[in-house]
């Protein structure tokens, strides 16, 4: 093959190069385990293929311009990748999970070894083009570089048919009955496991696990809905099952207290919602088959933190301040009465316009932001707090955002009403 033939057919392998990476990207998209910043390389990838292609249709010698510049790019970005794997081999913690995991190491492997041969196919062709390399051993080179890449191919596309994103997503339906398992054998009680979800999550920046995040409740309670989650996918010893059953139970059973608190110091129901905090050393001690009540820890060494949040709609004015300051005051005198050593009583107030000067992130509008103002009593500064003026010093406000794109949020800057 000569130069010309070379240069005829350059173009169009790089263009089918390029629309593999954007096909990859897209594919991936469909899957939630991976974010959109995770497959930008992708996209990116696939963009600057297709464009050194273009060039080359263009116009030759741009195209050749183009394809160096391409190459050391590719380059460059190989072999970061490689020196991650590199370092990687290195950590027992994990190279052993990769070694007794086939799929991984085939993964794995197959990854490095696209890379490879990409990297040989480039750098071939690029030196043939300038005259530089034999065009029959260059040939041969470059067709075995080729040939890397499509036998590296293989185990990925298994990957993304196995992931189940070509028809409609994997149910997981095996994985949600272990999650149910783990949980009748942990509390003694049968549970159901609904609405899964998965997540990517992250060992380091080159080796990470896939964690199914589902919804469960008791099945003879629906009432306490909570959170269990459990690696499905490249788990190792750390990927242990983890729910907040125990959270959502006590919180479930204060309930019926806090909003009898609550409606006597508000003379009224007010929407409220109840966090039960619970440190290690007490989550560790509590024997769960079956559940205690919560109220066996008031006055233990170690015990819950008790944390109420009730929510109005609306603003804090000159006008309400000093009425709900007076009713959070009496409903938390009855909620340290419970007996908790600690506890926390916040009234908040949900508002969805945010500040004229608060800054929107790119793609997010304003009515994607839901800010919050609050004040409150906690049992830290229970006495000085009851004895104050006013609960200038607790005001506070935040603001936060949630769009498909992106999330986030902070404290804004807000002035107390007085």
């Amino acid at each position: 093959m000569n130069i010309k033939s070379l240069q005829k057919f350059a173009p169009w392998i790089a263009v089918t190069i390029g629309l593999m990476f954007v096909a990859y990207n897209t594919i991936l998209l469909q899957d939630p385990t991976y974010s959109n910043a995770g497959v930008s390389t992708y996209f990116a990838a696939g963009i600057l293929f297709i464009g050194t292609g273009v060039a080359f249709v263009v116009n030759k010698k741009l195209g050749m311009r183009f394809f160096i510049i391409l190459t050391w790019l590719v380059t460059i970005y190989a072999c970061y990748i490689l020196l991650l794997a590199t370092a990687a081999l290195a950590n027992p913690f994990f190279i052993l999970p990769v070694l007794t995991n086939p799929m991984r190491l085939i993964t794995y492997g197959a990854q490095v070894s696209f890379l490879v041969g990409l990297l040989l196919y480039l750098h071939t062709t690029r030196l043939q083009l300038k005259g530089k390399l034999a065009q029959d051993g260059g040939i041969k080179v470059a067709a075995a570089g080729l040939a890397i890449i499509c036998l590296s191919l293989t185990p990925i596309v298994a990957s993304v048919i196995k992931s189940g994103v070509l028809t409609g997503g994997p149910t997981y339906t095996h994985e949600s009955k272990e999650l149910a398992s783990y949980l009748d054998d942990k509390y003694g009680q049968p549970f159901t496991v609904t609405e899964t979800a998965t997540e990517k999550r992250w060992r380091h920046s080159f080796d990470g696990w896939t964690e199914l995040v589902a919804t469960a409740h008791p099945v003879n309670n629906t009432a306490i809905s909570f959170e269990v989650r459990g690696c499905i996918e490249r788990c190792n010893g750390d990927n242990s099952k983890t729910d907040t059953y125990m959270q959502q139970a006590w919180a479930y059973e204060l309930q019926p207290s806090i909003k009898n608190i609550l409606t006597s110091a508000y003379q009224s129901t007010p929407e409220f919602e109840v966090d039960v905090m619970i440190p290690v050393d007490l989550r560790d001690q509590v024997a769960t088959k079956p559940l205690p009540s919560v109220k066996k820890y008031i006055g233990a060494p170690v015990e819950p933190t008790i944390n109420v949040v009730v929510v109005e709609p609306g603003y804090f004015t000159k006008e309400n301040v000093a009425d709900r300051e007076s009713k959070v005051r009496a409903a938390a005198t009855e909620l340290k009465a419970l007996g908790f050593k600690k506890f926390s009583l916040r009234h908040t107030m949900k508002n969805p316009e945010p500040p004229a000067t608060y800054s929107l992130p790119s793609g997010v509008e304003r009515s994607d932001v839901t800010c919050t103002e609050g004040l409150g009593i906690t049992s830290e500064k229970y006495d000085t707090l009851q004895a104050a003026v006013n609960l200038k010093e607790t005001f506070g406000k935040g603001c936060s955002y949630s769009t498909d794109e992106v999330r986030g949020g902070g404290i804004v800057k807000a002035v107390y009403p007085e």
